[in-house]
């Protein structure tokens, strides 16, 4: 999960932002992977706290199944 949310307290990550434009060829992934709000939820809890998929499950009140849909949608946008 550490490759979604770079961390500055997680120095052996050393992924630089990215900026994506709206008609670049990854926008539709992009924006359509952060369309769910489920998975805007997750990615504001891992931003908040990074953890498991289970704690994730846990703490935006969905299934196992659906965060880890949702977090392989986000990883490969």
């Amino acid at each position: 999960m550490a490759r979604l949310l770079p961390s500055s307290s997680d120095p052996e990550v050393a992924a630089d932002p990215r900026v994506v434009g709206l008609d670049d060829e990854d926008a539709d992934d992009l924006l359509s992977a952060l369309s769910s709000s489920t998975a805007r939820r997750i990615l504001g809890a891992l931003h908040e706290d990074p953890t498991n998929p289970a704690a994730l499950a846990d703490s935006v009140d969905t299934s196992l199944q659906n965060v880890q849909y949702h977090l392989e949608r986000l990883e490969s946008a």
